[in-house]
C-alpha cells in the first residue's frame, strides 16, 4: 500500500498533521479542469509565523512559484517576484524523471527494451568508440549516467560523436552527461516513432491534466503541471485508479540505487537517504544524505538553478519549487536543497497544547537494548510515527503504520528514538547497539 494514496498520519512528525485532520479521504486527484482542492494551514498544525518564515525565505532566494502538496491537496501555493499561477518555466533537468518514465511506458509498449544497444534505435556510429565499444552502450546505461564516455567538463551537453569517447567500461562508474540523455530522448521517439511532444501528450498529460510542451530537450510548464507529474509519482504512476506505468519492477528500479558507484542516483532521479552520493562533474564522493533535513525515502528530480520536484511517499508530500537560481548556478544539488527543508521540517508550532498532552501511562519502550543489531518498538500501535537519529543528529530511519511494528536493524552505536503518540506529544528513548 502506497503511503501517497493513503493517508499518512506519519506526516504529523514533518508537519504535524493531527489524527483527526488523517481521517479525511485520501488519494485526492485534481480535476483536469476545476477547482484543486486545498487543505487548511490549522488542520496540519502550522504555525502562521513559520510559514511566513518559509514564504520569505522562498521570496529571498529568487523562488518564483512554491506549491506543497498533501495527500493530493494543496497546502500551499504561493507566487512571488513577478510570477502568477499561469506563468510558465522550465523544468531543467528536472524533466529527466519525465523522460524515464516514457522510456518505462515505451518498454511497457514493447518499442524499447533498455536492455539494447543504443545503437538498436539510433543507427551505429553515434559516439567516437569502436563498434564492439559502441555496441556495449545500453539505453540502461543512458538512464543511469553510467555509459562510460569522457567525463571533461566541455562534453557534457555535447551530442556530437567525438564527444562520446569511450573511457570507462559502461556500467562501471557515473558521470553526469546531457549528452547522453539527450540522445535518450531521441532513442525514445525512434523506438515509439513519433515525437517527444506528442508521446508525452498521449502517454502522461492527457491523463493526468497536465499542460506544457518540450522545447527541445526543456520541458515547460506551469508550477502546477510540475505538481501534477509529482503527484503521480508519488502514487506509483497510478492516477485515479488509471495506471499510467504498468511496469511496477521498471518503477521500482526508477526510484532506487541503479549503481553503486552513486547510490543516490536511480533511473534519472535522485534519491536521498544513501550513505554517499556523486555531485556531476564531481568525482569525489560526498557523506551523507543529498538533503539531510528530508525524509529518508525522498526522491527528486533537481535540474539547473534549483528547479526542484521532491516527493516524500512516506509523508505523502509533494514539493515543487520553481525560480532563478537561488546562490550559485549548480547543475543539480545545491545548498538550498537543505535550507528549504529545514523551513518545513519547521511548519509545526512548537509545543502542544495541554490537551494534545500524551496519556501519562504510554511509555516508549524498545527491545532487545541493548541490542546486537536488531530492535523493535514494544506497543507500536500506541504510536503514529517514529525517527531514530545518531548522537549527532543524523536521521537514519523513520516510519508510520506497520513499518511500527517490523524489526529495524540498526549497526553499532547510540541512537536516539523519537516517537509520536496518537494522543499528541512525543517521547525519547536511548538506544545501544553493539
Amino acid at each position: 500500500m502506497n503511503p501517497c494514496r493513503f493517508i499518512i498520519i506519519a506526516f504529523a512528525a514533518i508537519i504535524g498533521v493531527p489524527e483527526h485532520a488523517a481521517g479525511q479521504s485520501a488519494a485526492y486527484f485534481p480535476p483536469s479542469e476545476g477547482v484543486w482542492e486545498t487543505i487548511p494551514h490549522d488542520s496540519l498544525g502550522w504555525c502562521p509565523e513559520n510559514t511566513a518564515a518559509l514564504l520569505e525565505f522562498a521570496e529571498s532566494t529568487n523562488t518564483r512559484a512554491l506549491i506543497i502538496l498533501k495527500d493530493g491537496r494543496i497546502a500551499l501555493e504561493s507566487y512571488m517576484n513577478g510570477f502568477q499561477q499561469d506563468s510558465l518555466w522550465y523544468w531543467a533537468s528536472a524533466a529527466k524523471t519525465v523522460t524515464a518514465t516514457l522510456a518505462g511506458i515505451a518498454q511497457q509498449e514493447g518499442y524499447l527494451d533498455i536492455q539494447q544497444p543504443v545503437s538498436h534505435y539510433l543507427g551505429t556510429d553515434w559516439t567516437d568508440c569502436t563498434p564492439e565499444e559502441e555496441a556495449q552502450r545500453t539505453v540502461f546505461h543512458q538512464l543511469t549516467m553510467s555509459s562510460g564516455f569522457n567525463p571533461a567538463p566541455w562534453f557534457w551537453d555535447c551530442t556530437d560523436p567525438e564527444c562520446f569517447s569511450c573511457f570507462t567500461e559502461p556500467g562501471t562508474s557515473w558521470h553526469y552527461h546531457n549528452g547522453v540523455y539527450r540522445r535518450l530522448i531521441e532513442v525514445i521517439e525512434a523506438a515509439a516513432s513519433t515525437t517527444r511532444n506528442i508521446y508525452t501528450t498521449q502517454k502522461i498529460k492527457d491523463k493526468i491534466g497536465m499542460q506544457g510542451f518540450w522545447f527541445d530537450n526543456l520541458f515547460i510548464s506551469r508550477a502546477r503541471d510540475m505538481a501534477r507529474f509529482g503527484l503521480l509519482a508519488c502514487n506509483d504512476f497510478v492516477w485515479n485508479g488509471d495506471s499510467i506505468l504498468t511496469d511496477i519492477a521498471y518503477a521500482d528500479a526508477m526510484r532506487n540505487t541503479a549503481l553503486q558507484a552513486n547510490p543516490a542516483y536511480g533511473y534519472l532521479w535522485w534519491l536521498n537517504g544513501k550513505d554517499h552520493y556523486l555531485e556531476p562533474m564531481v568525482d569525489q564522493p560526498q557523506d551523507g544524505w543529498i538533503v539531510p533535513s528530508a525524509p529518508a525515502d525522498m526522491y527528486a528530480g533537481m535540474g539547473a538553478n534549483d528547479q526542484r520536484m521532491y516527493i516524500a511517499p512516506s509523508e505523502g508530500l509533494v514539493v515543487i519549487r520553481m525560480g532563478d537560481v537561488a546562490y550559485e548556478e549548480s547543475m543539480a544539488l545545491s545548498g538550498f536543497d537543505d535550507e528549504l527543508w529545514q523551513h518545513i521540517a519547521e511548519l509545526p508550532c512548537a509545543g502542544l497544547s495541554a490537551e494534545h498532552s500524551p496519556q501519562q501511562d504510554i511509555r516508549l519502550s524498545v527491545y532487545p537494548n541493548p541490542s546486537s543489531g536488531f530492535i523493535s518498538i514494544r506497543d507500536p500501535e500506541q504510536f503514529q510515527g517514529a525517527r531514530i537519529y545518531t548522537t549527532a543528529g543524523k536521521k537514519v530511519w523513520a516510519g508510520s503504520g506497520r513499518a511500527l511494528a517490523e524489526q529495524i536493524n540498526l549497526g553499532a552505536g547510540v541512537y536516539i528514538i523519537e516517537a509520536y503518540h496518537r494522543e499528541g506529544g512525543t517521547q525519547t528513548a536511548k538506544i545501544i547497539v553493539y
